[in-house]
């Protein structure tokens, strides 16, 4: 019985790595590609719900890492100044802001949905 717990505390590590990795991937894939093509901060962001949705397999906690790592991303590539996590307007820091909220509250359902 031990073993069992053991072995799947070990298959669900994994796979959240897998998540992980796989997410990590696609978030740089999707951000190379918008920036590349200077596409708005609203599409890339709804670009990036499409990456949550393609790691809803994972656990929160991987996709809540997810959620950091696009707003992050989202800050750094997308908001001016590019290339510095400094935001200079009051409307940017709510638009990175609700975006981290709406994902981790997507991130939430899609787990929920996933349990059942």
């Amino acid at each position: 019985m031990a073993l069992d717990a053991k072995s799947d505390a070990a298959i669900g590590l994994l796979v959240d790595l897998i998540a992980l990795a796989l997410g990590t991937i696609a978030l740089a894939a999707v951000t190379w590609v918008d920036f590349r093509l200077g596409l708005s901060l609203l599409v890339t962001a709804v670009t990036y719900f499409g990456v949550l949705l393609l790691c809803c397999w994972g656990s929160f906690h991987a996709l809540c890492f997810i959620c950091l790592i696009a707003a992050g991303s989202l800050n750094y590539f997308f908001i001016p100044p590019i290339f510095s996590f400094r935001i200079s307007h009051t409307q940017d820091i709510i638009a990175v802001v609700a975006f981290l909220i709406t994902s981790l509250i997507v991130a939430r359902l899609l787990t929920l949905g996933h349990l059942r």
